[in-house]
């Protein structure tokens, strides 16, 4: 039930088509004749399209996998394969491009409400870096998103807590942690 395009002998060929007619999927052998092996090929075809690919190949050195897993592949079929192996590793990476497709919009749409909120929000991970602040954080804070991503939130927001009568610096991740205030902490 699929439409198959012609199949490329070497890289250059590949690319050609790809820029023709901008598949859905990519099957590519990693042996290829001419100057780009399958992956270079792949590289050299997502620096314009994001389509997924599948690798068929009877290589599996650790090198040739390492290199591989460079481009994101959805799947990997070592030959020799059957008609039934790769039918359905191209469901599989069917359904997988569509999921990472879905997560894709979601956090587009996500980022785009979250950035234009009036107030600060920042996210963070488990140790507290930050991996996402919102453009009223940015202006809070006064500094390049540089300064702000992947820094701890205590390195960059002390905070002074009332305890006791006294004021004491304390963590902004462990008031968060142990306050009611809702947080979100990617896990």
């Amino acid at each position: 039930g699929y439409d198959i395009l012609p199949i490329a002998a070497d890289g250059e060929t590949a690319c050609v088509l790809v820029e023709e007619h901008k598949p859905m999927l990519i099957l590519m052998d990693i042996s290829l004749a001419g100057a780009l092996d399958g992956i270079d090929t792949i590289k050299k075809i997502h620096e314009k399209f994001d389509i997924p690919v599948v690798y068929l190949t009877g290589h599996t050195s650790e090198t040739i996998i390492k290199r591989a897993k460079t481009t994101s592949p959805f799947g990997f079929i070592l030959k020799p394969y059957t008609a039934n192996m790769v039918l359905i590793t191209v469901e599989m990476a069917f359904h997988k491009a569509k999921l990472e497709k879905d997560s894709k919009e979601t956090k587009l749409r996500l980022a785009a409400t979250l950035g234009n909120l009036p107030n600060p929000v920042f996210s963070l991970d488990n140790s507290g870096k930050i991996t996402y602040v919102n453009t009223a954080g940015i202006q809070f804070l006064q500094l390049s998103i540089g300064e702000i991503l992947t820094k701890n939130i205590d390195d960059i927001l002390p905070l002074w807590e009332l305890h006791s009568d006294k004021k004491r610096l304390t963590s902004v991740f462990e008031f968060l942690s142990k306050s009611n205030v809702h947080t979100e902490l990617n896990h």
